[in-house]
Formats: structure tokens, sequence, C-alpha cells
């Protein structure tokens, strides 16, 4: 076989000219476009990571925006919950004192009214009792009475005077009712026949007598009973009008 070399030679020839305008109008500008696509994609992504990393630092300042209105929001939250329960404290204590105060008033009026009560019907209380023991005494014989407390009488002013002898007379007030000459046996049978009785009548006395002797005045009557009994009942009620009810009801007593 024999070879052309020329042929050969001008295969050749021809391939690298193929190759050359190849290279020239094919390949270089495809090499070009790719460069560009490339160059295209990598700024591409160049923007896609700025605007992540934007997106991020605007996340982050939102973040931190919101977190700081919330701590805000929170410290004026706990703020107006403070002055709530300050203001709550005040109008609670406000409220306790006026409540105090309305039950003091309250007390010190109802107290006022009790005492007002009791200072009208002393009067008619101690005057429906001498009433009362007045029947009583008409009944059982108003003497007989008279004469029980002229021993009453006597027999305390015996223990007043140690159960010494009386130092000189005897002064007796006796009520209008009562018989003098009965009343001094009766003391004459305690006090003993020697001793000097000055007896008078006292219109202010209720069915009893009233003796003075050493310095010491004893009273034992139906009306000095009633004094003591109604001072009683008005001091059990209200013990601070105790003392006032005992000397209304002795004034009393004394005018009836």
């Amino acid at each position: 076989m024999k070879i052309d070399w020329s042929v050969v030679l001008f295969e050749f020839l021809n391939f690298g000219v193929l190759m050359l305008l190849m290279g020239r109008f094919l390949f270089k500008p495809v090499r070009e476009a790719l460069d560009r696509r490339q160059a295209e994609a990598e700024a591409l992504r160049l923007e896609v990571i700025e605007r992540e990393e934007a997106a991020q630092a605007l996340r982050l300042r939102y973040e931190e925006a919101l977190a700081g209105i919330e701590a805000r929001a929170e410290e004026r939250l706990d703020a107006v919950l403070a002055e709530a329960d300050k203001r709550s404290a005040e109008l609670l204590g406000e409220a306790r004192a006026r409540a105090r105060s309305v039950v003091a008033e309250a007390e010190a009026e109802a107290e006022r009214s009790l005492v007002q009560g009791l200072e009208g019907a002393r009067a008619e209380v101690l005057q429906l009792a001498v009433a009362a023991a007045g029947r009583v005494a008409a009944a059982v014989s108003e003497r007989s009475v008279a004469a029980a407390y002229a021993k009453r009488a006597a027999q305390a002013l015996v223990q007043a005077l140690g159960g010494g002898p009386l130092p000189g007379a005897l002064s007796v007030a006796i009520d209008g009712d009562s018989d003098p000459e009965e009343i001094a046996a009766v003391l004459r049978d305690t006090l003993g026949e020697a001793v000097t009785i000055d007896a008078h009548v006292d219109p202010s006395l209720i069915c009893g007598v009233r003796l003075r002797a050493g310095g010491h005045e004893i009273e034992s009557s139906v009306g000095e009973s009633l004094r003591g009994w109604y001072s009683g009942v008005i001091a059990s009620v209200d013990p601070r009008a105790g003392a006032g009810g005992r000397a209304t009801s002795a004034a009393l007593g004394s005018g009836g």
C-alpha cells in the first residue's frame, strides 16, 4: 500500500484550520458565555448571601426591639400593678377607718340612747316601785313593817358602834304613818331601856326610820331598800350609771 503524503499533509492542514476556526468562532464564544454565566451565578450567589445576611440582621434587630418593647411593657405593667396595689391598700385602709368610725359612732349613739333611756326611766321605775311597796306595806300592816325596819336599824347601829353604849341621845326620824311609841319600844328592846330617844316625824321617809347617834346615821326603810334595789338594777345594766342612779334614786326617795 502506497501512502500519499501530500494527501495526509493536506488533511492535517485542513484539521488544523478547522480547529483554528472552531476555537475562534465556536469554543471561544461558548467559553465566554460559560464564563459570563458563571460570573452571573457567582454574583447571584453573593447577592443571595448578602440578602440572607441582611435578613438575619433585620431579624435580630426586630427580636431585640421586640424584647425591649416586652421589657418596657412588663416594667410598665409592674408599675401599674404596684400603683394599683398601693391605691387599693389606701382605699382599704380608708374604708376600714371609716367603718371603725361608723361603728364607734353607732356604739356611742347606742350608749347615749341607753343612758338617756335609763335616765328617763329612773323616775318612773322608782315611782312604780314605791307605789308597789306602798300597796305591799298596806297589805301586811305598815306598822309591822316599820317596826321591823326599826329593829334592823337598831341592830345596824349597835354594829356601827362596836357594841358599845350610845354616846348621848338617839335621834330617831319616823315616817308619818308609824306609831312613835311602838318604834321606841322596838328600839329599846335592842338598844336597852336606858337609851334616850328624841323622835320626830320625817315626811320624806317611806315606812321606816332613820337613826343618828355618835356620828353615825343609819336609815332602814322601804324607800331606802327600793333605792338600793334600783341602784343595783341600774348598775347591772350600765355600771357607769350606777353612781348616778344611786344619786337620782336617793333624790327621788327623799322627795317621795
